[in-house]
């Protein structure tokens, strides 16, 4: 492929600096979205909406049959949606700073999910390998 030489002697390719667009994309919208639901009082991301639509279709689907059934399955459509829109942010962060490695370091995508994923969930604790031992 065709890329630019950096001051660090290698090449920059372009699927690196697309990563690079899309970390940044995906990030800005995540953190949009965290904003527009937790702190911006009448709002909601349209990510949201789509995820708690999806989650309920999938709670009216199996809460079918009487008012007890419904009302005892649906109790729990509010916790679990809470729970869903934290666990889906914190992927979509995962996701957008992974690619945001990507796109400024020579190591694999695989690598750069696992070193975000050490920072964004623990205090560090992945080693990376950047040579055979």
């Amino acid at each position: 492929m065709i890329g630019f030489q950096t001051s660090r002697t290698h090449k920059v390719m372009p699927v690196r600096i697309l990563a690079i667009i899309a970390g940044l994309l995906l990030w800005a919208g995540t953190f949009s979205s965290v904003m527009r639901t937790l702190v911006y009082s009448r709002g909601s991301s349209g990510l949201n909406r789509l995820k708690n639509r999806l989650l309920l279709g999938g709670f009216r689907l199996v809460s079918r049959g009487s008012y007890e059934r419904r009302d005892a399955s649906l109790a729990w459509f509010a916790p679990l949606a809470i729970v869903t829109s934290l666990m889906v942010w914190l992927l979509m962060f995962l996701l957008a700073y992974g690619l945001l490695m990507f796109g400024t370091t020579t190591l694999p995508f695989t690598t750069q999910l696992r070193e975000a994923g050490s920072s964004l969930f623990t205090l560090g604790y992945a080693e990376v390998r950047t040579g055979p031992r």
